[in-house]
């Protein structure tokens, strides 16, 4: 992305003008302010007009907070959400539009607009569980553990997948060596406590190992162990009242592997990537698979991981992790694939 240009006056103008006026009361080019039915700014209709957005420093040299980001949409458009966060100080009060895109410059009326007061943006108390140092809000840092319900029974080699309002625990063992189907799910509060486990319809087969990944309200299991066979299945599942009732087939994988890891993107494409395969040696192979009210597509081969090794994956946004031996990351590309 190129260096933002910069699209406003400095700060403390007199208001002597309509753009001055309009700037320190914070108000869109778009909008007509009034004073007793009488017109003082009039809505500037031609074109996107850059001097409602702020700038702040010296003048001649101001340090720009007002951005223009292109972004690539298609199809039916329910909403955009643009994530906002305070890192330092208290913030100010932001007005966002969406408009349209002439060579990277926003050009036209706005398409939607949107106000967000400076208290929306505010930094809340942290909760028991989510210390943060007042000096550093917006790095947030794992202070402690803290103490959760433990699950019904004692497990290891699940599988095991969060969207942040939701826990699913997989499969698994008991014993060390025969794989069980149970499936354990758990809401979690505002503060990240979960609040009580529930049982969920067991998958069809008893697997160790295997990927999880959620999008939405579909949960999707991929391959994993069945004593010691590998597993190319997966099996898909609602979550609805905060439990699965039930698993249907979902596009088996194109090879059988276990300890591999998941997730999907912001854009509902999952990932699996490396783990073992039959005979227990590592892979670092990536697929990838789109996800859509529930059902899947076919999975397409994508750029391997670096190391061949078991691994935990995680996305945020269009980007992915990977962690185990070693760490790596990857920008997710439109349509599936990562970069």
């Amino acid at each position: 992305m190129a260096t933002p240009v910069r699209r406003a006056p400095i700060n403390g103008y007199e208001g002597d003008t309509p753009d001055d006026l309009n700037q320190l009361l914070g108000t869109p080019a778009e909008y007509i302010v009034l004073d007793n039915a009488t017109a003082i700014i009039t809505p500037d209709v031609s074109q996107f007009d850059g001097f409602q957005l702020f700038a702040i420093g010296a003048q001649g040299a101001p340090t720009p907070v007002a951005y223009d980001q292109p972004v690539a949409l298609s199809g039916a458009i329910d909403r955009v959400v643009l994530p906002l966060s305070i890192a330092t100080g208290s913030g100010a009060d932001l007005h966002v539009s969406l408009f349209a895109d002439s060579a990277g410059v926003p050009t036209g009326l706005p398409i939607a607009k949107t106000y967000v007061p400076r208290q929306a943006l505010s930094v809340p108390t942290p909760a028991a569980n989510k210390q943060t140092s007042p000096a550093s809000y917006g790095q947030q840092m794992l202070q402690s553990w803290v103490s959760q319900p433990p699950l019904p029974v004692a497990l290891q080699d699940v599988g095991i997948a969060s969207d942040g309002t939701t826990v699913v625990v997989v499969g698994g063992t008991a014993d060390g060596t025969t794989a069980v189907a149970t499936v354990y799910t758990a809401n979690v509060d505002a503060n990240g406590n979960i609040i009580v486990w529930n049982i969920s319809a067991a998958l069809p087969v008893a697997l160790m190992n295997p990927g999880v990944a959620i999008f939405g309200e579909t949960v999707i299991v991929a391959g994993g162990l069945n004593g010691s066979t590998y597993q190319t299945a997966v099996y898909i599942g609602t979550i609805a009242d905060g439990a699965i009732a039930a698993w249907t087939t979902g596009t088996d994988l194109p090879v059988a592997v276990a300890n591999n890891a998941c997730a999907c993107d912001s854009a509902g494409v999952m990932y699996s990537v490396a783990g073992t395969v039959t005979g227990g040696g590592a892979t670092g192979a990536v697929y990838y698979c789109p996800i859509s009210d529930g059902a899947m597509g076919a999975w397409t081969i994508t750029q391997p991981v670096p190391a061949d090794a078991g691994m935990w994956a995680v996305a945020i946004g269009q980007q992915i992790y990977c962690a185990g031996v070693s760490a790596f990351t990857a920008a997710c590309q439109d349509g599936g694939g990562v970069a």
